[in-house]
């Protein structure tokens, strides 16, 4: 079930592929190392990645942009696939698993302590342009608030009648909960739900954002590959003139 953006789904995933190609300038490179010590390969290679990895951070900046997540959530859902002396392509492929919803920006930013009225509502904001709100399961008018697990990591949870633990699930949880027992007078074995924002590739589809910034940039993408092209070439030069005695 999906709500503010959020869903319950942690497997709602996606991907993103994005692919970089050098083949047409093989000869070109060719005709320019003349006797250098290197190959169009090499050359080639290292300036597809270069590029690869520009485009990469440019992709994150773009979706940072518009999104309420930390940018290094964006970088480390890219992955890679560099190019070889004997393949002269990369791809950059972002894929993985719905966010969890505390990756997003959250008021309170961390769990507050217990009221009389139990646990504050969280307000949550997904995308840059939607003002922070609750989030309320339909039909139930219960509303999601921030806990920390027993392994430190604090995430958006909600919880989800009528089901409730087991005893020895329950046990173990309640001796955590001293503090909201002292403040509320009671404590809730009903489960809770955990809520997740969109993954990396879903982000980056649904708001076209991979689409516009290929369409947009083609050319500094272009000039980009080019560049890293020369530059690898003259330091090529530099060093084999530096190693032979030349200026």
């Amino acid at each position: 079930m999906s709500m503010n953006g959020l869903t319950d789904n942690p497997h709602n995933t996606g991907i993103i592929d994005v692919s970089i190609d050098a083949e047409q300038y093989r000869q070109i490179v060719e005709d320019l190392i003349g006797e250098l010590p290197t190959t169009a390969e090499s050359i080639l290679k290292r300036a597809i990645n270069a590029t690869a990895k520009k485009v990469g951070k440019e992709l994150a900046k773009e979706a940072q942009d518009r999104y309420r997540v930390k940018k290094k959530r964006f970088s480390s859902e890219i992955t890679y696939h560099l190019a070889s002396n004997n393949d002269l392509s990369a791809e950059l492929v972002a894929k993985g698993d719905m966010l969890a919803a505390s990756y997003f920006q959250t008021n309170p930013a961390m769990p507050a302590k217990p009221t009389m009225q139990g646990s504050r509502p969280v307000r949550l904001s997904v995308l840059k342009s939607e003002s922070p709100s609750t989030v309320e399961y339909p039909g139930t008018g219960l509303q999601a608030f921030l806990t920390e697990f027993a392994s430190g990591h604090v995430d958006v949870v909600q919880r989800k009648p009528p089901r409730t633990y087991t005893s020895g699930g329950w046990s173990k949880r309640k001796k955590r909960h001293q503090e909201f027992l002292k403040a509320t007078g009671r404590l809730d074995n009903t489960r809770i739900r955990q809520f997740f924002g969109p993954s990396v590739p879903k982000m980056l589809e649904k708001t076209g954002i991979t689409e516009q910034y290929i369409d947009e940039n083609r050319t500094k993408i272009t000039r980009y590959l080019e560049g890293y092209i020369f530059t690898y070439l003259n330091r090529e030069l530099y060093f084999t003139n530096r190693n032979s005695g030349g200026t």
